[in-house]
């Protein structure tokens, strides 16, 4: 096991949606807002802005309405409703209905711990909303998931385990998401990571070869754009950035709370293992099955402590006759020459099947003639196993 700290982890959620409402709704938020300068100031840029806090504070949910943004700028415990121009205002099937009105809307979630509470939070705060509007998702709206360590930031040894995990098994992760949501030209609404076809033991050794989190951040967000399924943009030790967050973009828009949970607990798993792993588990898991062309995203689940998340994400795979073309695969020469690489640079010694001090000739034959564990044996990482 890793001899880290255990990470404090914190999430915030970005629910993109399009708001519908008919158009006497629409017509009596339009006079109220005129007549009432009062209750609604200029920080609404419209009446069904100020109609949703006034839901949203009669419930007891603090929330602010603007650009404001609480994982920027403020740790101070509200909501924050606000528009977002990627978002298009029509029908999940491109129309729209016949009197109604449509608003994009963008809730973002305050500073949240990972607990029960917290998605019952999430839950309780669409639910109020939908008490009075229908709220709906299309090809154009996303869930984007921030999560932290506090606001102290991740290791660089974290995040580099962190990469050559996702990268690795990028391409099963996507059978999670609907087609719009991947992408290797930009062309849609996530790109995917850059590594061309760069084989296993190259994504490998071009990590390791970062030396600070400026070049880490570089090489999995080139020219520093967020646009990528995994966003390391607000991860930096140059400038005052209180987010410190990777933020996880691909998911494609949800406003079903047990969606939203249960892929807020797969994000959070894979940063926590990537964290709590020793080296060689780590590298055992992504050497084993990246050659395997059977494993999917369930038994990744059930690698990183996340096994209970299978039963619902079984009937939830996009199922593609053609998927996307994994990671290319390491030459069998270089496997044993990838773990020789891999393992010194990690950091402590462990004591896992392989251990870092396990590189002798001798050590290296005996390890490879091991049984190869199943992904429900590997073993589990402190602070991975199960929910909080």
């Amino acid at each position: 096991m890793s001899t880290e700290r255990p990470l404090r982890i914190i999430f915030g959620v970005e629910v993109e949606c399009v708001l519908r409402m008919t158009e006497d709704q629409y017509n009596l938020n339009e006079a109220r807002f005129k007549e009432s300068p009062h209750m609604y100031s200029n920080s609404f840029s419209n009446s069904s802005y100020a109609s949703i806090f006034e839901v949203l504070s009669g419930a007891g949910i603090p929330v602010n309405v603007g650009h404001q943004d609480p994982l920027d700028d403020g740790w101070d415990g509200r909501w924050t409703i606000k528009e977002d121009s990627s978002i298009e205002a029509f029908e999940t099937n491109g129309g729209k209905i016949p009197g109604h009105d449509y608003k994009i809307l963008e809730l973002v979630s305050r500073i949240l711990p990972l607990t029960d509470e917290s998605f019952e939070e999430i839950e309780a705060v669409i639910n109020v909303i939908q008490t009075r509007y229908t709220l709906i998702t299309n090809e154009s709206t996303g869930l984007h998931v921030h999560v932290g360590d506090g606001n102290r930031g991740f290791a660089l040894q974290t995040l580099k385990k962190f990469s050559i995990l996702v990268v690795t098994f990028e391409h099963i992760v996507e059978s999670i998401h609907s087609d719009a949501r991947i992408s290797v030209d930009g062309t849609q609404q996530c790109k995917k990571s850059s590594w061309g076809t760069r084989n296993i033991h190259e994504i490998s050794s071009t990590v390791e070869e970062c030396q600070t989190l400026e070049e880490l951040r570089t090489l999995m967000n080139p020219e520093l754009s967020k646009k990528y399924a995994y966003n390391f943009g607000n991860l930096s030790l140059t400038q005052y950035q209180p987010k410190m967050t990777i933020e996880f973009r691909q998911h494609e828009g949800a406003i079903d709370t047990e969606r939203i949970t249960n892929w807020v607990k797969f994000v959070t798993g894979l940063v926590n293992f990537s964290h709590a792993v020793s080296s060689a588990q780590h590298v055992w898991l992504w050497m084993t099955y990246s050659r395997d062309q059977t494993y999917a995203v369930l038994d990744l689940m059930k690698a990183i402590g996340k096994g209970n998340l299978v039963s619902y994400y079984k009937s939830q795979l996009h199922l593609r006759p053609h998927p996307s073309t994994p990671v290319p695969l390491s030459p069998p020469s270089e496997a044993l020459e990838c773990v020789t690489v891999a393992l010194p640079k990690f950091g402590p010694k462990t004591n896992g099947w392989l251990d870092d001090t396990s590189t002798s000739d001798r050590d290296l034959e005996a390890n490879k003639s091991r049984t190869v564990e199943s992904p429900s044996s590997l073993p589990v990482a402190d602070g991975a196993e199960g929910d909080k």
